[in-house]
């Protein structure tokens, strides 16, 4: 989200409120904390909500800090495989809401750390997406992608789209294809 980052600015610089892990544990560096900011999109990796709440007095962090493997090797997804440096790191790091970060510590069988980890690098890759422009070798290859988007385009409209009469079969028709051509 836009206001996210420029949120953040207005209630601290980095430097100066580095996240903080709730349990008291280390903290991560300044870059390392823009740099999870930046692949989560401001926004928790399970609910999607916003991690920057705008009120009277400005905008509040609601950003909470979840370790995939625990901290602890007896914690919630707890392992010896990995040293304690690993399980400190970035990599082992994903941004919740606070509502979020109960439910995964308090449900670690729901939310295993394979979970954790592909649900990351699909936001990481989505994120990443954002704002690339596709190239292609030739012509002809931007011709096939151009007309597979056309052919889906064309399903889209022939599911959904007036009928031949040039009404919409229905409202709710009607109101399906308003939410895919606006």
């Amino acid at each position: 989200m836009r206001h996210s980052v420029a949120a953040t600015r207005r209630v601290a610089s980095w430097e100066t409120c580095p996240l903080v892990c709730t349990a008291g544990r280390a903290k991560l560096s300044p870059e390392d904390d823009r740099l999870l900011h930046a692949q989560s999109a401001g926004i928790c990796l399970l609910c999607r909500r916003t991690l920057f709440e705008k009120g009277r007095r400005g905008v509040t962090s609601i950003v909470e800090r979840a370790h995939i493997v625990g901290h602890s090797v007896s914690g919630h997804r707890g392992s010896e495989s990995l040293s304690v440096e690993q399980r400190s790191s970035p990599e082992n790091i994903v941004l919740l809401c606070p509502t979020c970060h109960t439910l995964v510590d308090k449900s670690p069988e729901e939310y295993p750390a394979k979970r954790l980890l592909a649900a990351k690098q699909a936001r990481r890759d989505a994120v990443e997406r954002l704002g690339q422009v596709r190239s292609f070798e030739n012509r002809r290859q931007a011709r096939q992608h151009v007309d597979a988007i056309l052919m889906r385009n064309h399903a889209v409209f022939l599911a959904l789209g007036p009928d031949r009469v040039g009404g919409l079969a229905s409202t709710e028709a009607a109101a399906k294809w308003n939410g895919w051509i606006h």
